[in-house]
């Protein structure tokens, strides 16, 4: 089965806690986190340490069909074709 995303986004905050609530709130939403966690820090006067979380939406996917059966050999049960067997 190949999973195919629908839609994907970045959520993001500065602080790890309030990324969680979000993270738990999308899974409930139907969305999957997709990666690892990944801090940024900026270099401005006043640097800002964000975390992000990369999160995706997966399309349902259709179930497999179930394989073709096997051909069974045929077991004859006629006295005539015992002793072939």
């Amino acid at each position: 089965m190949i999973e195919q995303v629908e839609d994907y986004c970045i959520v993001s905050h500065s602080n790890i806690k309030m990324l969680e609530a979000e993270v738990k709130k999308m899974i409930a939403e139907g969305w999957c986190p997709h990666g690892s966690l990944t801090s940024v820090v900026s270099n401005m006067p006043n640097a800002l340490a964000v975390v992000c979380q990369s999160m995706v939406k997966v399309k349902p996917s259709k179930p497999e069909a179930a394989p073709a059966p096997v051909a069974q050999p045929m077991r004859h049960k006629h006295s005539l074709y015992k002793n072939l067997e």
